[in-house]
């Protein structure tokens, strides 16, 4: 009796750990998201709800090295519908696994989609980053910045050299985050609504 008794004692621990390893098989988006970016997929969505229907939406995507604009793509998506329940912008962006420096911009609107392919200078051929930029109003007339890619800078953590993208804040439609100036390389996204 004893020895069953010790026998159950050891056993019983182990079927309650054997339980706490089962797969889930629901997933989260939070899941979606996280294994798309690992692919090099994310997925931006941008509420114009409130604009004006008589504006048309102009898209600007600047390829900027330091303070210099080495690049500029445009495009042009005009006014939403006025039925139009959601006014909302998509931005699909796939890093290009097979080279770092080619990244693809997919912009979806209710009139339009467009691709755009960058491919950057061998000298900006390290790892960039898509971050957006802390909203706000809409604004008229006026290029104001959504979203970046922007390249990781060099640094040293106890004297070893790492590359790093990190914030402690968010950063402002002004661009004037202190960590942006260590930033070598990066597309900015800004959209601009005029009649």
């Amino acid at each position: 009796m004893k020895f069953k008794l010790l026998l159950i004692i050891l056993i019983l621990p182990f079927s309650f750990i054997a339980k706490s390893q089962n797969i889930q098989k629901e997933l989260s988006q939070s899941d979606i998201k996280k294994a798309l970016k690992i692919k090099g997929l994310e997925i931006f969505k941008f509420n114009f709800d409130s604009v004006d229907t008589d504006y048309n939406l102009t898209v600007h995507i600047d390829e900027i090295s330091k303070d210099s604009i080495l690049k500029t793509e445009v495009r042009h998506f005009y006014s939403w519908q006025k039925d139009s329940k959601k006014k909302n912008l998509s931005i699909i962006t796939n890093k290009n696994s097979h080279s770092p420096a080619t990244s693809y911009i997919n912009f979806i609107h209710p009139n339009i989609e467009s691709t755009i392919r960058f491919d950057f200078s061998e000298k900006f051929n390290r790892e960039h980053i898509w971050r957006s930029i802390k909203p706000g109003k809409i604004v008229y007339n006026k290029k104001v910045p959504l979203l970046f890619y922007g390249m990781m800078w060099e640094d040293s953590y106890k004297g070893q050299k790492i590359y790093r993208f990190c914030w402690g804040e968010d950063i402002t439609r002004k661009m004037d985050n202190e960590n942006l100036n260590k930033v070598e390389h990066m597309l900015l996204i800004s959209y601009e609504l005029k009649k």
